[in-house]
């Protein structure tokens, strides 16, 4: 059984009235849908976005799923909204004009994880994406899914018998007295408890690690 403690699920955003030339492929993560429309629709008015269109766009395709609607058919369209994209018009001139279907893309497996997105994912969501992962823990993570990781959040992890766990005073207890939410994954009569907090500002620029605690 594998559970995540719920404590917060707030997620870094970018102020959607920017120009989508400040737009970086880190800070496109902190978008919406709606919002990516509204940048674009606000772009057609810039004579060097409409000359360099395939450069941007290609930002935004690294949180986005973005396709080019053929047929300006409602069935098609209609096709897509049910799929969960958001279907828009950017218009540039008469002459340069494109039906966009976009849809955020999803983080739901440690494969989905990069350097890029990481600091987009709220500790409960990343708790979750572990969750998935086959119940494999901490240590079947690839060193480089780790880093990933370890760039944006303090991570600990401890393997007891599951009857020892939640101990009074114990790791556990102050582990999350001190703000972390916990993932366990029974393992038999075991139990490997991951906890995770998001790091601040100051914490992102030392270098990552993780603690591990075996008994």
């Amino acid at each position: 059984m594998a559970r995540a403690k719920r404590t917060r699920a707030a997620q870094p955003i970018i102020d959607p009235s920017l120009p989508i030339k400040a737009v970086t492929r880190n800070s496109v993560w902190g978008l919406q849908e709606d919002d990516a429309i509204r940048m674009w629709k606000a772009a057609t008015k810039d004579a060097e976005v409409k000359k360099n269109v395939d450069r941007y766009l290609d930002i935004f395709k690294s949180a986005f799923l973005i396709e080019e609607v053929k047929e300006d058919i409602k069935l098609v369209k209609k096709g897509y909204e049910q799929r969960g994209y958001k279907v828009a018009q950017i218009m540039f001139d008469e002459m340069m004009m494109f039906t966009w279907a976009i849809k955020k893309k999803s983080v739901t497996h440690v494969t989905d994880l990069t350097y890029e997105n990481i600091g987009y994912i709220s500790t409960t969501e990343l708790l979750e994406v572990l969750n998935r992962n086959f119940g494999g823990g901490w240590g079947s993570l690839s060193r480089s899914v780790q880093n990933i990781i370890l760039n944006n959040f303090d991570v600990s992890t401890v393997i007891l018998p599951k009857d020892r766990l939640h101990k009074k005073g114990g790791f556990y207890e102050k582990k999350v007295k001190d703000g972390f939410e916990v993932l366990e994954l029974e393992k038999g009569g075991w139990v490997e408890a991951i906890f995770a907090k998001q790091k601040s500002e100051l914490e992102n620029d030392e270098v990552p690690s993780s603690d591990s605690v075996e008994t």
